[in-house]
């Protein structure tokens, strides 16, 4: 929704898998979640409008997306789509409207 510094884009995911995990949860996907900050990290911007899409594959492994381009090598840590999705659907969303729309429809 707006250009992001990638240490902004890193450490406001890490803060809402902080937010919504508990310390234990964090520590067993470590290396995942490191993994994924340094990838983060590796590009010094990200402009609005760009597409991050974080999607799960029939396997349980995790890909990750900006503009179509992978950003991290999958991640194979079963449990790991989950604790992402937190971000936005745990008890204390990034966004509690975002939250809303996306669990839109999802009770029937």
């Amino acid at each position: 929704m707006r250009d992001l510094s990638g240490a902004t884009f890193a450490d406001a995911l890490i803060e809402g898998l902080k937010q919504n995990q508990p310390q234990e949860a964090l520590t067993a996907y470590q290396a995942s979640i490191d993994a994924l900050r340094q990838a983060i990290l590796s590009h010094s911007e990200y402009k609005e409008n760009s597409v991050v899409l974080i999607s799960e594959d029939k396997n349980g492994t995790v890909h990750i997306t900006v503009q179509d381009k992978p950003l991290v090598e999958p991640i194979q840590q079963p449990g790991f789509f989950s604790l992402l999705l937190s971000i936005w659907l745990g008890p204390k969303p990034a966004q509690d409207s975002l939250k809303t729309e996306l669990l839109k429809g999802s009770a029937s």
